[in-house]
């Protein structure tokens, strides 16, 4: 399992980068109110996380409602969805 871990965080990390979507700070902005990845857009990794642990990875397992508010809970948080699943569906 660990050997996929440095990848899948990898390809998150990737995604993400990729389709961000930027937010204005300025104190009239509204950018602050959404995600900043949404959760449609989210689901689009796994295609990628698929083909990695060479299986289909469920999306309402795996996907936050409402989308990821910074980089570091989109990995996190999808990181370790994706581990359980793959680990739950060894036992």
């Amino acid at each position: 399992m660990s050997e996929h871990k440095a990848e899948l965080e990898r390809i998150l990390s990737n995604f993400w980068d990729g389709n961000e979507i930027p937010t204005n700070d300025a104190p009239t902005s509204t950018d602050q109110l959404g995600a900043a990845l949404d959760s449609i857009t989210a689901v689009a990794v796994l295609l990628e996380v698929d083909t990695l642990f060479k299986r289909k990875i469920p999306v309402e397992a795996v996907i936050q409602r409402g989308g990821y508010k910074d980089k570091e809970e989109f990995v996190t948080k999808l990181r370790d969805q994706i581990l359980k699943v793959v680990e739950e569906s060894k036992a």
